[in-house]
Order: structure tokens, then C-alpha cells, then sequence
């Protein structure tokens, strides 16, 4: 059955048509328990081990609407105030040719945003907590229960 596809209703299955239709064949996961992760090492092992967490972090103006590449570094300590998923770790050189450990994150807020909807953010290990927009404080990683196809 087609649905409308609307910007409130919009779904992934759109047509040129402005129609959406539903998915007959899906595999769906459940979450059996969770855990709560924090800092940069555990982190690292816990992405290592289980895949993607996810996180919160402060997410200031100046983020929302400048950041289009490259590592994003904002030294304030304020509340968290939005969740991503961090998905991998990375490391480059910062303009005074000094290591710059950095953490792969993807956002919600679409393709067209950020560099494709990812973004970077450094990790403690480079200007401290403070410099991190939080990202390393409150994490939490799934435990994968059963799995099967849904018809």
C-alpha cells in the first residue's frame, strides 16, 4: 500500500512519485541489556568490541552552523545537550604539525549537513575533557539479543 510522503511523514522508501511504500522483508534486532561506557581508552574497546555507541555531547551554535569538515575543536565545559553515534577513531596533524587523536561521528541531522553527515571531534588524549564537547562522558553500547527476519 502507498503512503504519502510528506516532510513530517517522509520515510527512506520515497518515490520520484512523492509515494512511499512499506518494507515487506526486514531483518530486525533486538536489545537484550545495555552498558555505560566513559573515556577514551574504554571507549576504544568497547567500539572495538561491539561496533557504534552512542553518545551525548554539547552541540553549540557556532557547531550547527559552521562546521562543514575537518576536526571540530571548541574548549567550553557545558551541558550535553545532544546524542550522536561514535562510530570509529582517527588521527591527523593540527596546524602547528602536533598530533590531533580524534574520534568518526555520525550525526542525525541528515547528508546535507557537516561532511555528509559525520563529523570529527578530538579525543581527551589531545586538549583534555573540556575540549571534547563532552563526547566521552556519557556513552552507552547495546547488548544484542535475538535476530531474525521479519516477513
Amino acid at each position: 500500500e502507498d503512503l504519502s510522503c510528506t516532510p513530517k511523514t517522509r520515510c527512506s522508501t520515497c518515490t520520484e512519485l512523492k509515494t512511499c511504500f512499506a518494507i515487506k522483508d526486514y531483518v530486525k534486532y533486538t536489545v537484550e541489556d545495555f552498558g555505560y561506557v566513559k573515556g577514551e581508552k574504554p571507549i576504544m574497546g568497547e567500539l572495538f568490541k561491539r561496533g557504534p555507541l552512542s553518545c551525548s555531547m554539547y552541540v553549540s551554535k557556532n557547531f550547527i552552523f559552521n562546521y562543514t569538515s575537518g576536526v571540530f575543536v571548541e574548549c567550553n565545559i557545558s551541558e550535553n545537550n545532544h546524542v550522536v553515534s561514535i562510530i570509529g577513531w582517527g588521527e591527523d596533524i593540527d596546524d602547528n604539525g602536533h598530533p590531533r587523536p580524534y574520534w568518526i561521528i555520525r550525526n542525525s541531522w541528515g547528508t546535507n549537513w557537516g561532511d555528509g553527515g559525520f563529523f570529527r571531534l578530538p579525543r581527551s588524549s589531545y586538549r583534555g575533557m573540556e575540549c571534547t564537547s563532552g563526547i566521552e562522558i556519557d556513552c552507552v553500547y547495546p547488548l544484542i539479543g535475538e535476530i531474525y527476519t521479519k516477513r
